[in-house]
């Protein structure tokens, strides 16, 4: 015999793993924030927070994936815009992005294409 709170409990647990898909597939789709630790100026705009998503297939074109896994610049200065919202120009990664920034966007990623 069971009550109503062993049934709630078992509702919610089985709830559990669908509510953590669908926050991946969101997080796949919109990205994960990124805190800037040097404002970037685009047009009048100045931002300093990005949202970077998991790369698609078709966002990896002309890239080669051991470049990417290995966290080469140039592959990663192609791959970054593709990748963000709002999406940077290379020039403007090249021009106005801080070392570590470039480095933490690099981290995620790596991260991005070696962890499931």
């Amino acid at each position: 015999m069971s009550d109503g709170n062993t049934e709630a409990r078992k509702d919610a647990a089985d709830a559990a793993p669908e509510q953590a898909s669908n926050e991946a597939i969101g997080a796949a789709t919109q990205g994960v924030p990124h805190e800037l630790a040097t404002p970037i100026t685009l047009g009048k705009q100045e931002i300093s927070n990005l949202h970077v998503r998991r790369p698609k297939p078709g966002d990896l074109r002309g890239l080669q994936l051991g470049a990417l896994v290995n966290g080469d610049t140039d592959a990663m200065l192609k791959l970054i815009p593709r990748l963000t919202t709002p999406s940077l120009p290379e020039e403007i990664i090249c021009e106005q992005m801080n070392a570590l920034d470039l480095t933490g966007l690099t981290d995620k990623v790596v991260q991005y294409l070696t962890v499931k």
